[in-house]
């Protein structure tokens, strides 16, 4: 055996044990980062108050048209007012996230549990 050939299984034991490690460093940031904001989101969530509101409109909209690609989406239209702090507010804010319905009869199967002048 040359020396340069047990130099080589040595060097490449400590490549691999350098990889190893840098891995789990990043394991670890990615563990810290997901749990990072997960407590960020519950800290923002934890102080809503929960308030009553009155129903002011409702509607189904939609969006897209029959040529369009995807088709048509349907949206409940619900509009309502609430206070907080003595101050008045409206919205009209159904979804936070997500595309509408597809067929039009879920969307106002929807509408129909919240007719205008009724508490939420």
């Amino acid at each position: 055996m040359t020396p340069a050939s047990l130099v080589c299984p040595t060097q490449r034991r400590y490549e691999f044990v350098v990889a190893g490690l840098f891995s789990v460093i990043v394991d670890l940031y990615f563990a810290y980062a997901a749990l990072w904001s997960y407590v960020q989101q519950w800290s923002a969530h934890s102080p809503f108050v929960t308030v009553s509101g009155t129903i002011v409109k409702v509607s189904v909209r939609s969006t897209g048209g029959a040529a369009a690609i995807r088709g048509r989406s349907f949206f409940p239209d619900i509009g309502y007012r609430y206070s907080v702090g003595g101050h008045e507010y409206e919205n009209d804010c159904y979804f936070f996230i997500g595309a509408g319905w597809r067929d039009v009869s879920s969307t106002r199967a929807v509408v129909a549990h919240f007719p205008v002048g009724s508490s939420v």
